[in-house]
């Protein structure tokens, strides 16, 4: 059951990645991909997966530094 559950936080995280790139403005797409990256972070986390939820947190920190300067 926990294992069902893990894989379908990284669902919600492909969708909120899928749906940013059809978002119009720069803002809205930013605040998905930001979402996308914690349910990923997560998600790899759970799964045990180190060096996933390293380079997802990274991107995470790259998109909200994104985000910052706008």
């Amino acid at each position: 059951m926990s294992s069902i559950l893990i894989q379908l936080i990284g669902v919600v995280g492909y969708s909120f990645l899928a749906i940013s790139y059809y978002r119009k403005r720069k803002i809205d797409i930013l605040w998905m991909q930001i979402i996308a990256y914690l349910f990923f972070s997560v998600h790899y986390y759970l799964l045990g997966a180190i060096t996933g939820t390293i380079c997802n947190v990274l991107g995470l920190v790259a998109i909200t530094l994104i985000y910052l300067v706008k």
